[in-house]
Formats: C-alpha cells, sequence, structure tokens
C-alpha cells in the first residue's frame, strides 16, 4: 500500500511540474510572439 501511494505521489508531482512548464513555454512564447 505504501509503494503504491508513494508511485501515485511521484506522478502527481510530475505531471505538476510539466505543467508548469508548459505554462512558462507558453507564457514565453506569446512574449516573443507578440509585436512589439
Amino acid at each position: 500500500m505504501k509503494q503504491q501511494y508513494e508511485t501515485m505521489h511521484w506522478k502527481g508531482s510530475f505531471k505538476h511540474q510539466f505543467i508548469t512548464f508548459m505554462l512558462m513555454w507558453l507564457s514565453w512564447k506569446h512574449k516573443y510572439e507578440t509585436p512589439h
């Protein structure tokens, strides 16, 4: 049971990091694609 919880926690944290990275990349891309 403990191992299953740790696996779920690891996947959850990985998903959180991935979403954070995507948001950062999208905002960076938008900033540089927008004409000044």
